[in-house]
């Protein structure tokens, strides 16, 4: 019998028999088989519609069984192996192919309604409301919340902190580029958007300690007709350490650190100071020169994310270094001031690797090779990565007018 056929029949014995999950539910259980959002709204158009009803099915729980074509078969599964009961070859069906199945007792439709009616919130439909319903039929529910919008609120007028400390003269800066524009509608995730745009121009300010989460973001909708006024704030319990600007300070470098070592084996009395860092090397592996072309920071700038970030990529760019750890902590010395320090494990600095190939060609050559490979990170301690190959191969020609001919090639370069 044709192994296509096979499979495909095989294929239709296990959905077919999927069909029959209801049977195996106690009496009194049904089924869960999903959830269903109507959303209803005389302003909505049909794609923001869609688009909102598909959004607030991904926000219903529990998500019933996996089904494919309409089918549950990893229901099946589950079913036939004999549950929570199976034993040997029904255990390990249940286990690597089964889901027990998702029962409508375990649903919440309140909570779910709750959940929809609050998206729509979030969304500027402040008058939302949300109505669940259930449908059953052959021992399968399916859950429907019926949700009618009103009107969604557009945001009338934007403002930002207007107090005079540094932190807040900042944050106005950035509103040239903000996401909050009037005459848009009221929507919670462009104002986390906002709030992370605001962090992110603060980081390159030195405001190190700062958070998204320090900003809240006032709402009044009694403004006027379905309109809101936003006014971005700065929370009173806001930490004194993430008002203010940080600049760097000494900057530490370890370049020999184990992750698995109970702690660091030199400490910066030890180290070797080269320009604007300082470098505890014991084994003295490694050319100063190296960091100083990878760390971007200079000691007295202002710390800012941008030279943090591609400060991490150099190192980890360098292809020597198997972890690359960096942790920035207030200077002892000084108020406001960053060290930072470096945390650098090494790749090992030898390697082996040996190929196998098999090769054929249009000449009817068929033969095999072998490919030795020999790697020494950090050659001359800048990072060199210093690579010697050696190949041996042989081909012979199977069929063809040069039959019986042989091919043996051998060679190394150093890369």
């Amino acid at each position: 019998m044709n192994y296509k056929y096979l499979l495909l029949s095989l294929f239709i014995v296990v959905f077919i028999c999927g069909c029959g999950n209801a049977k195996y539910l106690d009496e009194g259980e049904m089924l869960y088989v999903g959830g269903e959002v109507k959303v209803e709204g005389q302003d909505v158009s049909k794609s923001e519609r869609k688009t909102l009803e598909a959004n607030m099915e991904g926000l219903l729980r529990p998500n019933p069984n996996s089904s494919f074509l309409g089918l549950r078969p990893q229901l099946w599964f589950y079913n036939i192996s004999g549950g929570e009961d199976a034993k040997g070859i029904g255990k390990w069906i249940r286990e690597n192919l089964g889901q027990p199945p998702v029962l409508f007792e375990q649903v919440d439709l309140e909570y779910n309604a709750d959940l929809v009616q609050g998206y729509a919130e979030n969304r500027g439909y402040f008058n939302a409301s949300a109505i669940p319903d259930s449908t059953a039929k052959n021992k399968k529910v399916t859950a429907q919340y019926f949700v009618e919008l009103g009107n969604q609120y557009i945001m009338k007028e934007i403002s930002f902190p207007n107090d005079s400390i540094p932190l807040t003269e900042d944050i106005r800066e950035t509103k040239e580029g903000s996401f909050l524009k009037v005459g848009n509608p009221y929507d919670l995730e462009v104002i986390k958007d906002e709030r992370l745009r605001i962090d992110a121009n603060l980081k390159e300010k030195g405001y190190y300690y700062f958070n998204p989460d320090y900003l809240l973001a006032q709402v009044d909708s009694t403004a006027g007709n379905h309109e809101v006024t936003l006014n971005m704030v700065l929370k009173e319990e806001t930490p004194e350490k993430a008002t203010q600007q940080y600049t760097i300070g000494n900057v530490y470098i370890y370049p020999n650190y184990s992750i698995t070592g109970d702690s660091i084996p030199a400490n910066e009395a030890t180290g070797e100071e080269y320009q604007q860092f300082t470098l505890i090397n014991s084994e003295n592996n490694f050319k100063p020169q190296l960091f100083e072309r990878s760390l971007l920071f200079d000691q007295g700038e202002l710390y800012n994310r941008t030279d943090h970030n591609k400060s991490i990529n150099r190192l980890i760019n360098l292809g020597i270094f198997r972890f690359v750890k960096n942790q920035f902590r207030v200077s002892d010395s000084a108020d406001n001031v960053l060290d930072a320090y470096y945390y650098l494990t090494p790749m090992p600095k030898k390697s082996l690797r040996l190929e196998l190939l098999g090769k054929t060609n249009s000449a009817n050559y068929a033969g095999s090779e072998v490919n030795l490979s020999w790697s020494n990170r950090n050659t001359f301690r800048g990072a060199e990565l210093l690579t010697i190959s050696a190949f041996a191969g042989y081909e012979a020609q199977i069929s063809g007018q040069n039959q019986g001919f042989n091919v043996f090639r051998l060679g190394g370069k150093p890369v």
